[in-house]
């Protein structure tokens, strides 16, 4: 470089006048000397000015400069006051001055050594009249160092404590942003306990599933940069899986308190007991820690405490012992005993008798804020002592207990148990206990806690694309879907099973389900079917149009479960006249038969039902007939059978047609799936056409298919069940995503038939998938999303019944790249610059956490390409320095932590005076 600008410190577009001799007059010509200006003469303008860049380093960049005058300025470029040297003084040079007067960048260069690229910029346009010079426009270089300024840390806590890991990233153009990986996966910081505030990760309060392997990312334009890795380790204070529990035993018996503690690192147990020292000889520590006593006797009454201790802290847990004395001997038999003389008669006390349950408790639902009793009234000799205890309870009920202030819990002296004002957190088994010198027993019940009333239900179409005429080249045709539920449902339409509306403008979804097709072509031919979809489940109805002379019919797709059948619907054409236009709305309320009343469901087997219902009068002298369906949710885990059995099921469907011709008024429904729940509705349908559904029918559950196994007390199932503890391992999760579940099952039951896998996103709802082999010890989930954050958990079940939950495990699953682009692309582009924005990529589709957007804007050389990419959250962006008159081309592109997913289809983007706007081809 050398010489300067000689008027740098002109205003933007300023010109100055170099004209030598006096003023001329008007009509003047210029002599062949060139001293005097032509009338049609001007001095140089400025009309498009540089812009501020930021590129990259050995990447291709354009500083735009554009002037007028006459004759045509010739312009130079001058960097920080210094002439820029261009290929036209030294053919090795790497810049480029272009025709337009634009200043091209071969490649950027800059290092540490040098940065003859950065700086500020102008162009200067000069002819004999004068010269201009443009606005400063600064060239800087975007960069990335590699090291650290602070890596962070290897830091340990407890559970509950705060954690910080400190990060100073590396210096960078512009300053990069701070992110956290967590064992290779973006952390998601939208938890509540941990912020990211100056490169700083803190945790409020630690969780056990926090502890990891973190490592600090430093990303700006450049890319990113990942510090060594740092662990963070969570120690666990002592909690209990297993805890003593109150109990009541007899003399000479034998009592056991379980303690299982859990930790980290693991921690030790020892036993007390308050106010004085463990019976002497006669208790013993087993293998699992549980405290046995044996020989009670009547001075071992009071508290034992298990003491679990580590590292990071002590926990206690207590079980109070209740010794019960027996009394005098035994006698086998009554006996009297009668003497003469005197005379009197005596007779021995009869032989004692087992205690033995009169009623039982049985189990019961009951909305919040009601009362419910539990009978528990028994016999023996002795009368035996009664308490009840809720299971997990340290707290003893007994008869005649005097009343506590504010307590709803009360037993009566027949034993029976009663809840006042019950609350959701009474819910759970009770457990009644007799005992008396004889012996002891035992009942169980279950007491669930009703949720507020719902009347959620699943989505039913009231009515769908009826028939229609021959439809010409160019008409305008509506296929109704007119639909119910609640929630409300999500309706969509799919062509020959695939998705629309999609990029064809002529197509439009209108807010009642509607969906219109302007401008009929033959391409239009084919099937359409409506889906409505709502979080209770789905239904669909799809018809076939063709065109061009071609019948275009409407027929049900809602088979008979296991028949086989369709069901079509058939109503009169309607004619258009000239054909321009087609809106079929339905036969008049009049016309149609009026829907009948909500079916009755009655006399349920595991394979069938029958319904009753009534016809409406209003269709009476009309010859009715009527069609049946049904609603079946799917398969779910064993679970109490009781009032809102659809709150407690997945979303189903759809809807099928499973009787039609129904002459009379009731109807027995065959080949149902056993242990299901299913809902009915009903349809009149005469020579009019098809009335609306009736209501929907309760829900019911068929029986089930399996037989009680021989041998077993279905009494003792509550009991025994609730006995089974399930302990699920960590989860495996495979490359592919899939998770590998595992446990163990303590103590083997017979009255476990399989189990239940329970998992779900974290937020979401539960589903379940059932594993019907009881001998079974693992499974394998597929299908989940990537980059998922999971929740499992397994439970054991026997028909109806489920045994306790094991512990929720956390997993997450591996990210992947995107598999669908962003949508919705569009580029707005105004002189030398574009604004390109975006909407991300479908939900299900992500596969991860969205780190980042790729921008390409291509030339059509590879010298005029712009690239950029920006933040995960942001959706737009403008590009500058584009070369007017060269054709581009917009692609975008989502980016995970696993890889940048598929491009979206190019946007053309021509570059002119005018902005305008062009939209993603696809529509999407």
């Amino acid at each position: 470089m050398h010489g300067s600008p000689p008027h740098c410190q002109l205003s933007s577009g300023h010109t100055s006048s170099h004209l030598l001799g006096a003023e001329h007059p008007q009509g003047m010509q210029h002599t062949s000397s060139g001293s005097h200006p032509q009338l049609e003469d001007s001095a140089p303008r400025i009309v498009e000015h540089p812009s501020d860049l930021l590129v990259f380093k050995g990447e291709p960049a354009t500083l735009s400069c554009k002037a007028e005058g006459r004759p045509p300025p010739a312009i130079e470029w001058y960097k920080d006051g210094e002439r820029v040297e261009t290929d036209r003084e030294d053919p090795r040079s790497h810049r480029t001055l272009l025709p337009s007067g634009s200043l091209f960048f071969l490649r950027i260069i800059h290092g540490r050594r040098g940065k003859p690229d950065e700086g500020v910029y102008v162009c200067v346009a000069r002819n004999y009249l004068g010269e201009a010079t443009s606005r400063n426009a600064s060239l800087e270089v975007a960069v990335l160092r590699d090291d650290f300024r602070q890596p962070p840390g290897d830091v340990v806590v407890a559970v509950g404590e705060p954690a910080v890991l400190e990060c100073i990233p590396p210096r960078g153009h512009p300053e990069p942003t701070v992110s956290w990986k967590k064992n290779g996966a973006l952390l998601n910081d939208k938890d509540e306990r941990i912020t990211i505030r100056g490169g700083k990760l803190m945790m409020a309060t630690t969780h056990k599933s926090d502890a990891g392997i973190y490592v600090c990312v430093a990303t700006n334009m450049v890319g990113e940069r990942d510090s060594e890795p740092a662990e963070l380790v969570v120690f666990e204070r002592p909690t209990f899986s297993k805890w003593p529990l109150n109990q009541a035993v007899l003399v000479d018996e034998m009592a056991e308190f379980p303690c299982e503690a859990l930790g980290d690192p693991q921690p030790t147990a020892r036993w007390r007991k308050e106010d004085g020292e463990l019976p002497p000889g006669r208790w013993e520590l087993l293998a699992d820690n549980t405290l046995r006593i044996s020989r009670v006797r009547v001075e071992d009454e009071g508290t034992y405490t298990c003491v679990a201790e580590n590292s990071v802290g002590k926990s206690e847990v207590s079980g109070t012992l209740i010794v019960r004395g027996k009394g005098g001997p035994l006698r086998s038999t009554p006996a009297c005993l009668q003497v003469c003389n005197p005379p009197f008669s005596f007779c021995l006390p009869p032989a004692p008798v087992p205690p033995q349950l009169v009623t039982w408790p049985h189990n019961q639902s009951v909305p919040p804020g009601h009362s419910v009793t539990f009978q528990c009234e028994t016999t023996g000799n002795p009368p035996p002592a009664v308490f009840w205890q809720k299971e997990g309870s340290q707290t003893l009920l007994f008869p005649g207990q005097p009343p506590q202030t504010a307590s709803r819990f009360s037993v009566a002296p027949s034993g029976a148990m009663t809840i006042a004002a019950v609350q959701p957190t009474d819910a759970g088994y009770y457990l009644c206990q007799a005992i008396s010198v004889a012996g002891s027993v035992l009942a169980k019940a279950l007491l669930e806690v009703e949720a507020a009333p719902t009347e959620h239900g699943p989505p039913v179409i009231h009515w769908g694309p009826a028939n229609h005429t021959v439809l010409p080249v160019g008409a305008t045709v509506w296929l109704p879907c007119w639909v119910a539920g609640d929630p409300q449902p999500h309706v969509g339409w799919l062509k020959d099973g695939r998705a629309m509306p999609g990029p064809e403008t002529r197509t439009r979804l209108l807010e009642n389900g509607t969906l219109q097709i302007s401008s009929l072509r033959v391409t239009d031919s084919g099937q359409y079917e409506c889906v409505a979809t709502s979080s209770m489940g789905e239904t669909r109805w799809s018809g076939i149009l063709q065109v061009q002379g071609e019948l275009w019919g409407c027929r049900g797709t809602r088979e008979a479960m296991g028949l086989g059948k369709q069901l079509p619907w058939v109503s009169a054409p309607l004619l258009t006249g000239d054909g321009s236009g087609l809106s079929p709305p339905p036969p008049e309320p009049a016309i149609l038969p009026q829907p009948p009343s909500t079916p009755l469901v009655t006399n349920v087997t595991k394979n069938s039902v029958t319904l009753s219902w009534k016809g409406n009068e209003q269709s009476s002298g009309t010859t009715v007939t009527y069609v049946v369906e049904a609603f079946r949710y799917p398969t779910a885990a064993p679970c109490r059978f009781s009032g809102d059995l659809v709150a407690r099921e997945a979303a189903g469907g759809p809807w099928q047609t499973v009787a039609t011709n129904v002459e009379g008024e009731t109807h027995t429904v065959s080949g149902l799936v056993p242990d299901t729940v299913y809902l009915f509705l009903v349809r009149a349908v005469s020579a009019h056409g098809l009335s609306d559904p009736s209501g929907v029918s309760e829900p019911i559950r068929t029986q089930d298919a399996s037989p009680t196994q021989p041998g077993l007390n279905p009494q003792q199932v509550p009991t025994e069940l609730a006995q089974v503890a399930v302990h699920l391992q960590e989860p495996v999760v495979l490359p592919p995503g899939a998770v590998r579940l595992s446990w163990t099952v303590e103590p083997p039951s017979p009255f476990v038939q399989g189990y239940q896998v329970l998992y779900r996103r974290r937020g979401g709802r539960w589903e379940a998938r059932d594993v019907r082999a009881p001998g079974e010890r693992g499974a394998l989930l597929t299908g989940l999303r990537r980059g998922q954050d999971y929740e499992v958990k397994v439970r054991p079940y026997f028909h109806h019944l489920h045994g306790p939950d094991s512990a929720v495990r956390a997993l997450r699953t591996p990210e992947a790249a995107p598999s669908a682009p962003p949508r919705a692309v569009s580029a707005v582009g105004n002189g030398t610059s574009v604004r390109i924005s975006w909407q991300p990529p479908p939900l299900a589709e992500q596969n991860g956490v969205i780190r980042d957007y790729r921008i390409w804007c291509l030339g059509n050389e590879s010298r005029f390409h712009i690239n950029q990419s920006v933040e995960g959250t942001v959706l737009a962006t403008v590009l500058q320095g584009l070369v007017p008159g060269v054709p581009y081309r917009a692609e975008v592109a989502a980016a995970t932590g696993a890889g940048v997913g598929a491009r979206s289809a190019p946007v053309p983007i021509h570059i002119g005076e005018c902005p305008h706007t062009v939209q993603d081809p696809r529509g999407q």
